[in-house]
């Protein structure tokens, strides 16, 4: 194990989290729009303003509201928990292992925390892109009385990027 294997799974790491970042936007943002959408219409502007400077923590809230108390557990047990590692992950590890860079003995401590970090990003990551696929298939039926998704279809491949 060398430097260079804690900094490809940290990024890795960041990668999944970037990508729950911007799933749960397109999730909060694509709800607002199929349950609001007689209060929206085609308006989208106010919908993106809505959510655009929310941080994970308030995603998570949103989603919450939106998607009502059976996804609770859900929430609770994915992206809560992908949210302190993700906090973790950008706010305090390398602060933590800096001593990686004299210490190579410390390498395998920070590879170990790195994995951990990854195995819980990475299946919420998952989780809220088939959920935001899932929404998508609802908006795209031009059904406005559609509800919120459900469990989400394994079938559906990843949505990628921010929705227009």
């Amino acid at each position: 194990m060398t430097i260079s294997d804690v900094y490809r799974l940290f990024g890795e790491a960041a990668h999944w989290s970037s990508i729950l970042e911007e799933q749960l936007w397109n999730i909060c943002v694509l709800n607002e729009r199929v349950i609001n959408h007689a209060k929206h219409g085609n308006g989208n502007e106010k919908i993106f303003k809505k959510f655009e400077r929310m941080e994970i923590g308030r995603l998570i809230g949103e989603l919450k509201k939106a998607l009502g108390k059976e996804f609770d557990g859900k929430v609770d047990t994915i992206f809560k928990p992908a949210l302190e590692k993700r906090n973790r992950l950008i706010h305090g590890f390398f602060v933590d292992h800096h001593e990686i860079l004299t210490n190579w003995e410390r390498i395998p401590i920070a590879i170990a925390e790195l994995t951990e970090i990854k195995n819980t990003i990475f299946p919420a990551a998952d989780f809220a892109t088939k959920t935001c696929t899932a929404l998508v298939g609802l908006y795209t039926t031009g059904n406005s009385d559609a509800q919120p998704c459900g469990q989400p279809d394994p079938a559906h491949k990843a949505a990628q990027g921010r929705l227009p």
